[in-house]
């Protein structure tokens, strides 16, 4: 009980710190990450639209290179087809290299937990 009382504390932690970066684009109105299973839900409410997206990334792993952090991840869905199709056929770099950086605020916690 105690353990998912902090799990849930760490992963609202990490969602309002990573809401300063979505901010401009919507809002993150949920964030779960799952260390036992190796997959991050997140809810994302993005500007101009009514309905939510979801995002889900599976096999992510956490890697520091040189003074950075990075999200890596093996795949990542998400609940609109058209994105899913786009990241496929013309994914962006980070997709391409399979990570993002992470942060710098959001590693600071990671480093204590990872």
């Amino acid at each position: 009980m105690f353990g998912n009382l902090i799990t849930e504390a760490l992963n609202k932690g990490i969602q309002i710190i990573l809401q300063h970066y979505i901010k401009p684009y919507g809002e993150i109105t949920s964030l779960s990450i799952d260390d036992s299973t190796k997959e991050v839900q997140a809810t994302l409410l993005l500007s101009g639209e009514l309905q939510t997206l979801e995002v889900h990334i599976f096999g992510y792993n956490f890697a520091r290179i040189e003074d950075n952090w990075y999200l890596t991840f093996v795949n990542v869905a998400t609940s609109r087809d058209w994105i899913n199709t786009l990241l496929k056929n013309s994914p962006p770099k980070e997709f391409e290299e399979k990570r993002f950086e992470i942060p710098h605020a959001a590693a600071v916690i990671l480093k204590f937990l990872f």
